[in-house]
């Protein structure tokens, strides 16, 4: 994953965390912390928006996460022919104490799980999933970035402040294409780019 942050940080997510203070579970967070949820939202919202209002707040929420969640995810599998395993179970983050605000300053991986062909140099790793083919893979990629994620992302900040969900997929749909866009320059072969794009919706 840090091959690819030459393109772009936003393509790196860390793997090198640490328990101590300041991390909590992303899926703690989106299913049984509604309070200190709407707070980060808002907070967010008031911040980098300058409103409070809940859909806008939630939209902004949302977009940040994005480009930090769906760009690694995109460019391992474009580049690497690999998926992190980015599930909730599986993400946390690191809250700014500090800040009045307490907002998330970094997301990491608790274990660097990730999923690869057979003929991928690292399948041997202990933390790799063996995949038989490509399609396979792909499925891999839908369970844990929209399945096991985003979709729960969505309803969670639907339920909190009311963030409209059609325009919150509208939101992953145009994260997932700048990143492809992104990726369009360096990749051998543009044509398979814009296959894989369309394989993924």
């Amino acid at each position: 994953m840090y091959r690819i942050k030459e393109i772009s940080p936003y393509f790196q997510l860390s793997v090198n965390w640490t328990e101590g203070e300041g991390w909590i579970s992303a899926y703690d967070l989106f299913h049984n912390d509604d309070d200190r949820l709407i707070n980060m939202v808002r907070n967010y919202g008031i911040e980098h928006w300058n409103s409070s209002n809940p859909h806008v707040a939630g939209s902004a929420f949302l977009i940040a996460y994005l480009t930090r969640l769906v760009w690694p995810v995109i460019g391992q599998y474009v580049l690497e022919r690999r998926v992190p395993d980015v599930s909730l179970k599986n993400l946390v983050f690191h809250i700014n104490n500090e800040s009045e605000t307490n907002y998330v300053d970094g997301t990491a991986m608790v274990h660097p799980h990730f999923a690869a062909l057979k003929d991928d140099i690292d399948i041997h790793h202990e933390h790799a999933i063996r995949i038989i083919d490509y399609g396979s893979l792909l499925t891999v990629l839908k369970g844990w970035l929209f399945d096991e994620n985003l979709s729960q992302v969505i309803d969670s900040l639907n339920r909190v402040c009311r963030a409209s969900i059609q325009i919150s997929k509208n939101a992953v749909a145009s994260a997932c294409g700048q990143a492809f866009r992104h990726l369009y320059p360096v990749v051998d072969d543009p044509d398979n780019l814009v296959q894989i794009a369309n394989e993924l919706f």
